[in-house]
């Protein structure tokens, strides 16, 4: 639990977003990423799309993600305008 609260220092992310997956969605986030930035991303892709954790696994392993990112950086740059 504490590693879970150490890893989400953006508490309204945490109340708006996370609040939205279930719990093994997050802990598939957690074990599986190591950047906040990516955890976001794949969080709002997986309720955007209805992914399931399986789904959400898959996805983050895909081999297409490797130079991800500066693909990050840019989502996160446009979500910030459009806010």
């Amino acid at each position: 639990m504490r590693a879970f609260a150490q890893a989400r220092p953006d508490e309204g992310f945490v109340q708006a977003e996370l609040a939205q997956l279930p719990w093994y969605h997050q802990i598939a986030l957690l074990d599986k990423l190591d950047s906040v930035m990516e955890r976001r991303w794949y969080a709002r892709k997986a309720i955007e799309h209805g992914w399931s954790r399986n789904v959400l696994a898959m996805q983050i392993n895909a081999p297409t993600a490797a130079p991800r990112s500066s693909f990050y950086q840019l989502c996160d740059t446009l979500a910030a305008l459009t806010i």
